[in-house]
């Protein structure tokens, strides 16, 4: 999911929705990160960064609308995100 980097825009929204209603919970993993890495075979500190990315988006529409439309890439979101 995350790994597309470019053709999985709607994957930051759907990694914050599974994190907010505990997706990870039933399957034992400690936290949405830890899920993350195991799920989707990404480095911890990947899978903590797309986490954020993710969450910080939900408070800056506008970065969300172009990253959306593709006019943003994900490394600079990341860039424009606090603590990503």
């Amino acid at each position: 999911m995350p790994r597309s980097h470019g053709r999985g825009r709607p994957g930051l929204g759907l990694i914050v929705a599974f994190d907010r209603r505990e997706g990870w919970k039933p399957a034992g993993a400690a936290s949405c990160v830890h899920w993350l890495a195991l799920r989707c075979d990404l480095a911890e500190r990947t899978a903590r960064a797309h986490l954020s990315v993710g969450h910080a988006l939900r408070a800056l529409p506008g970065v969300r609308r172009l990253f959306a439309a593709g006019r943003l890439s994900y490394a600079k979101i990341r860039a424009l995100c606090p603590r990503a």
